[in-house]
């Protein structure tokens, strides 16, 4: 499981507000509500939970982790690639 924050400068003249909240104690339950309007702050941010999964008898780690790397460097690069 791998949680991604992706953060993003906001244009010239917009204002972001945002408001976040998170039950510590479960860790998978953040919240995140954000509206894009008209000045100035520092990040716009979005986030996402990408889970991976390699099936085979007796995989170690090891044998899996390359693919599960490149899995998860496409689903990056898809995530990134939405808006342009």
């Amino acid at each position: 499981v791998t949680d991604l924050q992706v953060r993003e400068r906001p244009q010239k003249g917009e204002i972001i507000r945002q408001r976040q909240s998170t039950q510590a104690n479960i860790g998978t339950a953040t919240t995140m509500q954000q509206e894009v309007t008209g000045a100035e702050i520092n990040w716009k941010s979005y986030r996402t939970r990408i889970v991976s999964t390699a099936n085979k008898v007796n995989l170690k780690f090891e044998e899996a982790r390359p693919e599960l790397e490149k899995g998860l460097i496409t689903s990056i690069s898809g995530l990134l690639g939405e808006e342009e």
